[in-house]
């Protein structure tokens, strides 16, 4: 009987086994077809990036360079001043102009001196009559011109020092003027600056957020169209699988029903012998538990002894020692009342087996047990199924209702996004051109402070010749009245050794003062500068004379960049007024020492002046005006004819260099694989690669990040991208 109950036991576990294999094997079989449609059509997912987010690979020039701004300088500069302070009557010259030393420029108001001559020649005739009085006129005049000289009330000397300390005080008020708003707009606390990137920042951040709103708004439209579509549709899948589970569950019960009442007739049948059979083996499974328990206890017991007999050899205290072996007595008494226990199970165990054996109900055991066990199994696995289907029914039935209730949600905020996505894009467009309108009103103000600090620029400049001036004819007076003086003492001594000569060293002085009057180019050169107005009195140089036929470029460069510049460094020279020309050029020389620290240099940087000499091989460099600004680059390492990618496009992977290409797939669609590369020179934008797989335009990821080889992709335009992801 006992082999009857475990043979069915076993059948049943190997049943259960093959049924859960099979459900194993089922689910393998499912998860390779799903892995093949997969593969099949997972190339139609496609995400989408931007026609910006790639470059297709050309060989070019990787340059590493410094720029730094320069300015063209001519060879030679010579100003030209007039001799006396009288308003300018005529100009012979223009900007632009070739003259030659001695030529004249320029012409004085002479009349007053003209004046004078004739008067002089008019009056020589009545000279013998007037010898004494001139003598003591001279001798007074002498006398005041010394006494004026000497005590500073001179009118000519302080009129002349007034004017010096006025044309300071302007210099220095025009200087601080440009200075402190130069450095507002550096230092970029300028009221109008601070206001424009306010104003910028707002537009481009109301922008933004517009732009964003707008494109949120569009994405949630379609995915709620495209969700709506989809839960309808699966609405619709889950009322005919519900449907179809129905009538399973309805088949199932039928046929549960009808295995139940085979069942019961051959559990009524195997009742009697059953019952007789549970006694025994109940007994025996009881037998069996106590023995093992008894067992359990006798391990626990010897394990206890053998600590309690450690403890004795280790204990030297006699006490301590007494009480551990009367416990170690103790116990091997328990374990001798244990093992006489575990000695008597045995044999009552044998005693009910045997009386198992020798029941006469094996037959109909074996015949019921078998038939039970079938229809048990049977009838299991209709519940099995049953239970499943009704769980899948229920499922159904909810998901079918949760999908419904889901399309019916969506479609009603639908209706509301469709009336905002019309609002979000008129502010979208309102924002934009806020934006360009912010754009354009702020280039007009750069161009307006540009042109204010021009001005500033400009006054400073002619308050600083205004002051080199007023300081020239300071200079020019005190000589004026040191040769008044000189020459009132000559003409006094030569009044006094010959009276009759006085007339003629008049006119002759007259003649020379009338010379002057002429303003004459002192070099050779061209006129890059004419300052003079007819009818004023200059105040400053008339012209400035310079060899504008030869230029150099001064420049300077920070200390850092010092020991990466050397004689003979190759430079490319650009400038916003001559668009589109490069002049090319070399470092002639590096002055050893730092310029001096100008005014507005408020980060204490220090900065060394280099000469750069133009290229004679180089086109349009008349082009090409002293004190142009020009922008000045020097060329560090450069490599040629090679492939390059933005420096983002590069990453790393265990120590090896890679970027991700592109390959096409058709139907615009292309999938990313990594191709090592070897990276050489780089600056802030892009870096030279080489490697095996690159060629002529091969496409390439601007940046890797967020990407993995083996990505499908889809490009679109800029203006696209963010729809149709």
């Amino acid at each position: 009987m006992k082999k009857f109950f475990l043979n069915a036991k076993n059948l049943i576990f190997k049943n259960k086994i093959s049924m859960v294999i099979a459900a194993i094997l089922a689910i393998i079989f499912l998860f390779g077809i799903f892995n093949v449609i997969s593969s099949a059509f997972g190339r139609g997912d496609a995400s989408t990036i931007s026609s910006n987010q790639v470059v297709s690979l050309k060989k070019g020039d990787v340059t590493n360079a410094i720029s730094e701004k320069g300015k063209a300088v001519p060879s030679s500069s010579v100003d030209v001043f007039a001799e006396k302070s009288l308003p300018v009557v005529n100009l012979s010259v223009k900007v632009g102009d070739e003259v030659k030393r001695g030529d004249i420029i320029g012409e004085l108001d002479s009349s007053s001196i003209r004046q004078q001559l004739d008067s002089r020649k008019a009056q020589k005739a009545a000279t013998d009559k007037n010898i004494s009085s001139q003598i003591s006129a001279a001798k007074k005049r002498l006398s005041e011109a010394i006494s004026g000289r000497d005590s500073g009330n001179n009118q000519a000397l302080v009129s002349a020092q007034n004017a010096v300390t006025s044309a300071l005080d302007q210099y220095l008020l025009a200087q601080k003027n440009y200075d402190d708003y130069k450095r507002s707009l550096d230092e970029r606390y300028n009221e109008g600056v601070v206001a424009e990137r306010s104003s910028r920042e707002a537009a481009a951040y109301q922008e933004e957020a517009q732009n964003l709103r707008y494109k949120q708004q569009k994405e949630d439209i379609d995915k709620n169209v495209n969700e709506a579509a989809e839960k309808r549709a699966m609405a619709i899948d889950k009322s005919r699988q519900k449907n179809s589970l129905q009538n399973e569950v309805d088949n199932l019960k039928r046929l549960s029903t009808e295995k139940g009442i085979q069942l019961k007739e051959e559990q009524e049948r195997l009742a009697d012998a059953q019952s007789k059979l549970s006694e025994l083996q109940t007994n025996i499974n009881s037998l069996t538990a106590e023995k093992e328990k008894i067992d359990s206890d006798k391990l626990q017991l010897e394990k206890e002894i053998d600590k309690l007999k450690v403890l004795l050899n280790s204990e030297s205290d006699s006490i301590r020692r007494k009480l551990l072996e009367d416990d170690i007595s103790n116990k091997k008494i328990t374990k001798t009342q244990i093992e006489n226990r575990s000695n008597e199970i045995p044999v009552k165990i044998i005693e009910n087996q045997n009386k198992i054996n020798n029941l006469n109900l094996d037959k109909i055991k074996n015949s019921a047990n078998a038939n039970i066990n079938r229809i048990t199994m049977e009838q299991n696995e209709i519940e099995i199924r049953m239970n499943k289907v009704s769980e899948e029914l229920g499922n159904a039935k909810s998901d079918q209702a949760k999908y419904e209730q889901e399309a019916e949600s969506l479609e009603k905020e639908l209706e509301n996004q469709s009336k905002n996505i019309e609002t979000a894009k008129l502010e979208l467009e309102k924002a934009r051109e806020d934006l360009q309108a912010d754009a354009d009103k702020s280039l007009k103000s750069q161009k307006s402070r540009e042109d204010q600090l021009k001005t500033l620029e400009k006054n400073v400049e002619v308050a600083k010749n205004n002051y080199d001036a007023a300081l020239v004819t300071l200079e020019a007076t005190k000589k004026q009245v040191d040769n008044e003086i000189s020459s009132l003492s000559d003409n006094l001594n030569t009044t006094r050794a010959n009276a009759n000569n006085v007339d003629n060293v008049e006119i002759a002085n007259l003649t020379e003062e009338l010379d002057k009057t002429l303003i004459r180019a002192t070099a050779d050169g061209t006129i890059t500068e004419l300052n003079a107005k007819e009818g004023e009195v200059p105040t400053g140089p008339v012209a400035k004379i310079e060899t504008v036929n030869t230029l150099r470029i001064e420049s300077q460069v920070k200390e850092y960049d010092r020991n990466s510049i050397k004689v003979g460094t190759e430079v490319e020279i650009t400038s916003d007024s001559v668009l589109g020309e490069t002049f090319k050029g070399k470092v002639i020389s590096i002055d050893p020492v730092p310029v001096k620290a100008s005014a507005d240099n408020k980060s204490g940087e220090v900065y060394y002046k280099t000469v750069v000499e133009l290229d004679d091989n180089s086109t349009n460099l008349d082009k090409l005006s002293p004190g142009m600004t020009l922008r000045v680059k020097y060329i560090l390492s450069q490599v040629k004819d090679t492939f390059k990618v933005p420096t983002d496009a590069i990453f790393e992977r265990d120590g090896k260099k890679y970027v991700l290409a592109l390959d096409d797939i058709g139907k615009n669609k292309y999938e990313t694989k990594k191709i090592e590369v070897t990276s050489g020179i780089s600056n802030d934008v892009e870096t030279a690669i080489s490697g095996k797989g690159l060629k002529d335009d091969l496409k390439v990821l601007t940046s890797a990040g967020g990407y993995g080889e083996g990505t499908v992709l889809k490009i679109v335009e800029s203006q696209e991208a963010t729809n149709e992801k």
